[in-house]
């Protein structure tokens, strides 16, 4: 049994919770909030162990399909699945965080698993409230999710778009070296947005403390903890369309996979329009940790809206890009599963909009529903009846007697 080294207590130490405290009154035991110091020395990581544990951390955010919003709140939308359980609901806490849609559960309103072994897509029903639907069927059992499958979640609609099947998944033939501040903006960029209200005069940090937001803001005046005031519980229709709404500029169309290189493993979103690809955070697509690609304008991707196709040229730079091992000098039109090479990367095309599925169809398809709903709404409206053969309003004779008179003459 390994013996556990402690080191000695400083005057002034810190605790887990972020308090300053003085230990020759209190020892390792906070004064503020009771937490207890860990001492524990450990030893210090070796350089390979370091890469090792970077390289398991950043697996775990490897994209291995999308679940796209093409009807709802968060149309255009596109979420990452990665291996594993992934969680669906509206808190923050959840993998898949969906927000703005109150009919979808904040907790496991429902659960999208990939199985890296056998490369399948499972959609299993949570454990809350929530009802889901495959294809407009309610899912009480696992599925085996297939391409463009058609998903039910509260108000909206979702389809499942697949990047690991049979031709392509993620090995761990080839760890390569993964830079730590590469993993530091994706897990910057993978931050999830959260409803927050505005503070009021007085606020009660998570350790309790009451602190006065006019002079102090959202830092606690007693342990200096910075506030987070929770959601409220309900949102005016303009703040959740501010959250929730994607522009139409926006809106998915495809994706570009890192399969080698410092990002290995993210996907970059391709939008309508041209989307200029370099180094610079200015870029539509940024890709950050490889020195060989040029900061402004190394490759332009454009995606024609007319025929629904996407092209590849190279920038106003030195730098070379590369289809299919060919270096191209001009626009080139990009088929499903082409390798693209830019500086050190190495990237993987995925179409989402084609001639057979796209925006303006699926726009279409709901414009058609609508004009079918409004025919049936007209149809099962109750016809006039017929009052002819009814008797008219009675009239008193001059004996005072009433007598009903009809269409065909008789009283």
């Amino acid at each position: 049994m390994e013996k556990i080294e402690k080191r000695d207590l400083k005057p002034i130490e810190v605790c887990p919770n972020g308090h300053t405290y003085n230990t020759w009154k209190s020892g390792d035991v906070c004064d503020v909030c009771g937490e207890k110091l860990d001492l524990t020395i450990r030893p210090a990581l070796t350089p390979e162990k370091l890469k090792e544990l970077i390289y398991i951390e950043a697996k775990k955010r490897w994209v291995c399909g999308w679940l796209v919003c093409v009807d709802g709140l968060n149309k255009g939308r596109a979420y990452r699945v990665c291996a594993g359980r992934n969680f669906v609901g509206g808190n923050s806490n959840m993998e898949i965080q969906i927000l703005g849609d109150h009919h979808i559960r904040r907790d496991n309103h429902t659960i999208i698993s990939y199985d890296e072994r056998k490369r399948a897509t499972m959609l299993l029903a949570g454990d809350s409230r929530g009802m889901v639907y495959l294809d407009d069927k309610a899912v009480y059992e696992s599925i085996e999710l297939q391409p463009f499958d058609k998903i039910g979640l509260g108000n909206g609609v979702y389809t499942y778009v697949p990047l690991c099947r049979e031709e392509f998944g993620w090995t761990d033939n080839d760890k390569e070296a993964i830079d730590i501040e590469v993993v530091q903006w994706k897990e910057q960029m993978s931050r999830k947005p959260r409803y927050k209200r505005k503070l009021f005069a007085i606020e009660r940090c998570s350790n309790g403390h009451w602190t006065h937001t006019d002079e102090y803001g959202e830092i606690c005046e007693i342990c200096g903890k910075v506030l987070d005031p929770p959601p409220p519980e309900s949102l005016t229709p303009e703040e959740v369309k501010e959250l929730t709404h994607v522009d139409r500029e926006k809106w998915v169309h495809g994706w570009l996979v890192c399969i080698s290189g410092p990002t290995k493993g993210w996907d970059y979103e391709i939008r309508k329009g041209r989307s200029f690809i370099g180094g610079s955070e200015s870029m539509d697509i940024h890709i950050p940790g490889d020195k060989l690609i040029e900061k402004v304008n190394h490759a332009v991707i454009t995606y024609d809206d007319y025929d629904h196709s996407i092209t590849l040229q190279p920038g106003n730079s030195r730098g070379m890009v590369y289809v299919q091992g060919d270096a191209i000098h001009k626009a080139r039109e990009l088929v499903p599963s082409d390798k693209i090479e830019i500086g050190e990367s190495t990237f993987m095309y995925v179409p989402f909009c084609t001639q057979e599925f796209n925006w303006s169809k699926l726009e279409f398809k709901s414009e058609s529903q609508q004009e079918q709903q409004e025919k049936k709404e007209k149809e099962n409206i109750i016809p006039e009846t017929d009052n002819s053969d009814l008797p008219s309003e009675p009239e008193p004779d001059k004996s005072g007697r009433v007598r009903f008179s009809f269409s065909d003459g008789s009283t």
